[in-house]
């Protein structure tokens, strides 16, 4: 139950940051900066894409909503579609004709509607869940479940933690990936989240490898080791 809590916390982490990189890339465009043709279009497709991928985890997330949230969250998965594709559209006709002030209000309105939208979809999703905002808080918690967990491993009994070590080692490097994103991008927020989940699990792969080393201490367990790296 522990782990499934820091997958749950982690699945919210993903979702905010997804719109907050959807908001970022939205604030990047500006309808006046067509005339920069290849740039402005570069950033609305970046804008389209996130928006786009916002939608996607909406839509996942409305699987575990009940049935009247489940409709409003796939809703807005939808507006977010339909949002993106407009200004696609409505971007490709203002390269056509980049001074064109009638074009150019369409894509700031364009803009302003996909904003919302993802407001509206971040709010429903704090609505599903009171604590949905408030992930960061959660890191004792996730520290304590990540302990726990060590424990639950160790009393196992497994002749090796090797397997644990790299997926482990994995994550962490992922986490240090993501990291460095979003100092790259200015979201220091998500980066201080990035920073605390990279700690989480290095602590945990000090603890496995102290684990490992144990077992390799224990003479009837190095014994046991042996044989079973033998036959594999």
């Amino acid at each position: 139950i522990r782990l499934l809590q820091i997958v749950y916390g982690a699945e919210k982490e993903r979702v905010f940051r997804a719109a907050q990189k959807a908001l970022d890339a939205l604030n990047q465009l500006n309808p006046l900066d067509a005339r920069n043709g290849k740039d402005f279009a570069q950033k609305a497709s970046e804008a389209a894409t996130q928006a786009n991928q916002l939608a996607a985890y909406v839509r996942d997330r409305a699987t575990d909503a009940p049935p009247e949230k489940r409709k409003e969250l796939l809703g807005l998965a939808d507006e977010l579609n339909n949002g993106a594709q407009t200004l696609i559209n409505d971007a490709n006709q203002l390269l056509r004709d980049p001074t064109n002030p009638n074009l150019q209000r369409n894509v700031a309105n364009d803009i302003n509607d996909v904003k919302g939208t993802i407001n509206r979809a971040v709010d429903a999703l704090k609505d599903m869940d009171t604590d949905f905002s408030n992930a960061a808080n959660d890191f004792e918690n996730r520290s304590n479940a990540l302990a726990d967990s060590l424990r639950e491993l160790g009393a196992a009994g497994q002749d090796s933690y090797d397997e644990d070590i790299l997926l482990t080692a994995k994550k962490e490097r992922q986490q240090m990936d993501n990291l460095l994103d979003d100092i790259d991008s200015g979201n220091n927020n998500a980066a201080q989240e990035d920073l605390r989940n990279a700690k989480l699990l290095n602590d945990k792969l000090g603890e496995l490898a102290q684990m490992e080393q144990n077992l390799t201490n224990d003479p009837k367990k190095e014994k046991s080791i042996t044989t079973s790296k033998k036959r594999t």
